[in-house]
């Protein structure tokens, strides 16, 4: 499930809220035997990781931090489950905030987008009758994700293209100056040896001064 939140607890609190007790029963085993994706296995749980992971949900996701007070009270196991994943995408953000603070904005909101369209997805399937508002903000969520992602592609993409030129005018550089640079560091090899040599040579016998007499 990726990127953005792939937790299945969302899919059952986002509207359990209103279930009854036997309703939110059956919505956590449901999404407890389906939930279960190909992304790596988020590092396991302690209660730091606890305290960091729901500072950085009431921080960017304030929705998600009721949520996760009602999964407590639900389903212990899933809660610590949701803690991880939520623990993880923390790290993931914060390594790109700190290799590319340009893309983090875009990386942050795309995983609040997300994960919005994730809730509303939810309550939009278990709703009684369709929604025609519910729908029209997935709509506009689902916008804003293509066009976050786009954004983060083009950014990679310059950032790519930067990279490139680089080595472009690097090949250039030792094309143009070949001679130039086997000459210099042939001559760093050849000083090398020699100065070496200079300094093991013996020095001459120096001869003592003569003791003045009394």
């Amino acid at each position: 499930m990726g990127r953005a939140l792939g937790y299945a607890w969302v899919v059952a609190l986002s509207f359990a809220a209103g279930a009854s007790a036997a309703d939110d029963d059956r919505l956590v085993k449901k999404v407890h035997s389906t939930g279960k994706s190909g992304a790596p296995e988020p590092p396991p749980f302690t209660p730091e990781r606890e305290t960091a992971a729901l500072e950085f949900v009431a921080k960017h996701h304030a929705e998600l931090g009721r949520l996760l007070t009602r999964l407590k009270e639900l389903n212990r196991e899933d809660y610590e489950r949701a803690v991880r994943e939520l623990f993880a995408t923390r790290e993931r953000l914060a390594a790109v905030e700190r290799t590319d603070e340009r893309q983090y904005p875009w990386a942050l909101e795309l995983w609040q987008v997300e994960s919005q369209i994730k809730l509303l997805a939810a309550r939009h399937a278990y709703a009684a009758k369709p929604d025609p508002a519910t729908e029209a903000e997935l709509k506009q969520l689902l916008y804003r994700q293509v066009d976050l992602q786009r954004q983060i592609i083009e950014h990679n993409r310059d950032r790519a293209l930067e990279s490139i030129k680089g080595m472009n005018d690097n090949i250039k550089l030792l094309q143009d100056k070949r001679d130039e640079f086997v000459e210099r560091r042939l001559q760093g090899l050849i000083r090398i040896p020699a100065a070496a040599a200079a300094q093991a040579a013996p020095q001459s016998a120096v001869e003592p001064a003569a003791e003045a007499k009394p």
